[in-house]
């Protein structure tokens, strides 16, 4: 597949400006992001440019300011946390989360001045954290407005939207690749549609990352960056305007296939409860999906019924899937080229 515009993803960015900014519009979640290094700022910009913003917004629901510089470490944190993990701790205090994670990192959430601040001198893993904080920050906000990113491949084929659910590593973008190069298929996203509660599929597509030793023959070196993943290891991500030709907008959901790896690829109708658990985990609980707990949890009420009321939308949204697509079992063989055949034929049998 030829890309469609800019065969030189890095050209736009060498004219950089004297504060390090990128401004987005992520289905109307509209963020500022002020970094330091513009390394780090280029590197969002190139994970969100589908949702990049021609200039400067009026408002902003979030402003992102990075720091790569080492953080201030405090002698002493007020009180008890309100959440500890393996990877951080989190403290409140005024109104104002913050969080020291394990690894040098420090961030701070200001919900009233719609601030967060993260600061990192590991460029890197600053970028990590950044691309985390923002898919979470902005999914939230569109859990209150009712559209809700689900663990899947989202393409479509002839106008129709269809959701493939597969766990992390399960070959998810490998086979959306596969779909953009060789077939007719548009793709909304290879990891996280975001879905409307009548059940419509929406565009939400990131930058693709494949394992480090997956080949990507055929697509330009400018295209392709390393990324080093804390915890996951080395991948190879792949810039959106590599297939920005195959994004399409909407489509309402008619397909649910539920994936699992064997053999040979095949396709076969299920019942509608072989599909309870997989909503319930990859739509309903949001397992793959970016929702960081330690901007997301709160303990007040206020935070307990917000939580509560996307658990219900989200509940609301897994029965109309149930009520409107049709379901089933796909299996996945060894070879993408023929799992892509597979499918397509299937829905060009049923058109």
């Amino acid at each position: 597949m030829p890309p469609l515009i800019n065969p030189d993803p890095t050209s736009s960015a060498r004219a950089t400006d004297a504060v390090h900014e990128l401004y987005l519009n992520i289905h109307g979640f509209a963020v500022r992001i002020s970094a330091q290094a513009p390394t780090v700022r280029d590197g969002l910009r190139r994970d969100f440019a589908y949702f990049s913003g021609a200039g400067r917004p009026p408002e902003y629901a979030l402003h992102l300011r990075l720091f790569s510089l080492p953080p201030k470490r405090r002698k002493s944190w007020p009180g008890l946390p309100a959440l500890t993990t393996r990877d951080y701790v989190a403290f409140d205090q005024d109104g104002i989360r913050r969080v020291r994670y394990w690894d040098s990192a420090e961030a701070e959430f200001h919900p009233r001045l719609r601030e967060l601040h993260i600061t990192c001198a590991d460029l890197p893993r600053l970028h990590e954290l950044a691309y985390l904080a923002l898919l979470s920050k902005a999914g939230e906000a569109l859990d209150c407005r009712g559209l809700h990113r689900i663990h899947a491949l989202g393409f479509e084929w002839k106008g129709a939207g269809a959701l493939l659910l597969l766990p992390s590593g399960g070959g998810k973008s490998v086979l959306a690749l596969e779909l953009a190069r060789a077939t007719e298929a548009g793709i909304f996203s290879d990891d996280t549609p975001l879905l409307t509660q009548d059940g419509r599929v929406l565009a939400f597509p990131l930058r693709w990352g494949f394992q480090h030793s997956y080949p990507l023959e055929g697509i330009p070196g400018g295209f392709v960056r390393p990324f080093l993943r804390r915890r996951h290891g080395p991948k190879h991500l792949v810039d959106i305007d590599y297939f920005r030709g195959s994004i399409r907008a909407e489509a309402p959901v008619k397909w649910l296939f539920l994936g699992r790896r064997g053999t040979q690829p095949g396709i076969e109708p299920i019942g509608r409860p072989a599909a309870l658990w997989p909503l319930a985990v990859n739509l309903v609980a949001g397992h793959g999906v970016a929702q960081m707990a330690e901007y997301m949890i709160g303990w007040s009420a206020g935070d307990l019924a917000r939580l509560a009321s996307i658990a219900c939308s989200r509940l609301a949204l897994a029965a109309t899937l149930l009520r409107q697509a049709g379901l089933c079992r796909f299996t996945l063989g060894p070879r993408a080229d023929k799992n892509a055949r597979a499918l397509t034929g299937f829905l060009r049998d049923r058109q």
